[in-house]
């Protein structure tokens, strides 16, 4: 099982996403630019193909993003599997 958390909106993402514990960080930068992307408003579709092109099962979002104020965002077109008030985790898969 593989597990990597991006905390993108916050504005973190580990150099190197963990590759110290082994790995080929070469394909680190791109994955990191078109995660990041997710956040700049984009629409579900291209979310989802983020989300296959990188196996990502999740996306998680809250209410200091700024894609999150965004209704025609992925935030909102997106089914939630957990979701409050100020915060969302969307699956897709």
């Amino acid at each position: 099982m593989q597990f990597l958390l991006l905390l993108v909106g916050s504005e973190f993402i580990r150099p190197g996403f963990g590759s110290e514990v082994g790995g080929d960080p070469s394909g680190c930068a791109e994955m990191a630019f078109f995660i990041t992307s997710l956040f700049k408003h984009p629409s579900a579709d291209q979310a989802q193909n983020v989300c296959h092109r990188y196996g990502i099962q999740y996306l998680v979002d809250n209410i200091y993003d700024p894609v999150w104020r965004d209704k025609r965002s992925w935030v909102w077109a997106l089914t939630p599997a957990v979701a409050d008030p100020e915060f969302r985790a969307l699956d897709c898969r």
